[in-house]
């Protein structure tokens, strides 16, 4: 089969959910499959990011794998692709790239035109930009009205769901549960662990000057994560709980924390960061994937007050270090998370009295954690080989 992957967002950088989930499928089909013929479809009109480049010089050490960057301007090749004046298969056809595309998947929507016997396999991470568009910006919901993501999902073949909950969600679309696949996604126990070794934990301590405890809070900084509610509930904690236990907020900030600083601090050119530190809040909007294992082993516990999620791959990520972790009541987060420590997202009492308990020790992470969590359920492997099995059946 000639399959062909449109990684246009792997030009994203640093890395967040989407990204993170294709370089980690990518990975193990690339390690699995050495039969089929793979093209790796990008369009950047500038070089690509240093990250990527190493990612594209690793798969295409496979004799089966090929990179192919069309470079040209995104707004121009989206206006094409929007209008259809344009499809990306005859380009590639006309460019003697490829001749027969028997699979295209997109590991997450994007504009896009094919013809249409081109077999389309679409992943589907969550519909929040359709049920709660107030998260999003006006130039956001442009861009998803531009996609025109409900005729992407009618023009699919099959839908990969991340979740039974995105799949309902796609349902109530009008889309048939027969041309739906929820595969739930995974996580790399080789780099997501309990670690051990305290000479590694206190070497990463120090890199950071860390405090001795912390809470951790991993994502983007955007509204759809509930920042507003976890900076209510951690500003109405006592001084002295703030000093014992800090808050690391990991995660790229955006136009949302500006405004949220802003509204806290006042306008001007003021420092944010040192300002959010003088309440005990420091951001690590510069942290790499690697770092993120340590973060987990040395935290008291993730708390994820999200709004809604199509899967929650940062609780994952927590729990198989070995961290407790605090979620949303709602959407995927209940359905892959049920017997974690769920919050009302409504409530920020509810996390406030959590936080307290946590800092003074009346809950500890061993009795926090979930019992019954099998970090083996979820299998990068396992997808990726349930992925090569859906393509081929196309």
């Amino acid at each position: 089969m000639n399959i062909v992957i449109d990684v246009r967002c792997l030009n994203e950088y640093p890395l967040t959910g989407v990204p993170t989930y294709a370089i980690a499928v990518l990975n193990n089909l690339f390690s699995l499959d050495k039969t089929n013929n793979y093209l790796l479809f990008n369009n950047t009109y500038y070089s690509e990011n240093e990250n990527l480049k190493f990612l594209i010089a690793q798969w295409t050490k496979n004799q089966n794998v090929r990179y192919f960057n069309l470079h040209w301007p995104n707004k121009i090749l989206n206006f094409l692709l929007k209008f259809k004046l344009v499809c990306l298969d005859k380009i590639l056809s006309r460019r003697n790239i490829i001749e027969k595309i028997d699979c295209w998947w997109s590991p997450n929507m994007n504009y896009l035109n094919l013809s249409s016997n081109i077999k389309l396999l679409l992943t589907v991470h969550d519909l929040s930009f359709h049920l709660f568009p107030d998260f999003y910006s006006f130039k956001e919901r442009l861009w998803h009205w531009g996609i025109g993501y409900k005729k992407l999902f009618q023009r699919a073949n099959r839908l990969l769901s991340v979740s039974q909950s995105t799949a309902h969600d796609l349902q109530s679309l009008g889309i048939p549960v027969e041309k739906i696949k929820v595969l739930p996604l995974g996580v790399e126990t080789s780099v997501f662990y309990k670690i051990v070794d305290e000479n590694k934990l206190s070497d990463f301590k120090q890199k950071y000057n860390l405090p001795e405890r912390f809470f951790i809070f991993v994502a983007t900084l955007g509204a759809r994560k509930n920042l507003k509610l976890l900076i209510e509930a951690w500003l109405g904690l006592p001084a002295t709980a703030r000093r014992a236990c800090r808050l690391l907020l990991i995660g790229k900030k955006t136009a949302y924390w500006e405004t949220l600083s802003r509204d806290r601090w006042g306008g001007g050119r003021r420092n944010y960061d040192q300002l959010w530190g003088d309440v005990g809040i420091r951001i690590f909007s510069d942290a790499t994937p690697g770092d993120l294992p340590y973060f987990y082993n040395l935290a008291e516990v993730l708390v994820y007050p999200s709004c809604y999620e199509g899967f929650g791959l940062p609780p994952l990520e927590a729990l198989a270090c070995a961290c407790p972790v605090i979620v949303g009541g709602n959407s995927a987060l209940l359905e892959n998370f049920s017997e974690a420590i769920t919050i009302d997202v409504d409530n920020p009492d509810e996390l406030q009295d959590l936080l307290f308990a946590f800092v003074h020790g009346k809950i500890n992470k061993e009795l926090a954690f979930p019992k019954s969590f099998n970090v083996e359920k979820y299998s990068w492997k396992n997808y990726a080989e349930n992925l090569l099995n859906l393509m081929e059946s196309l």
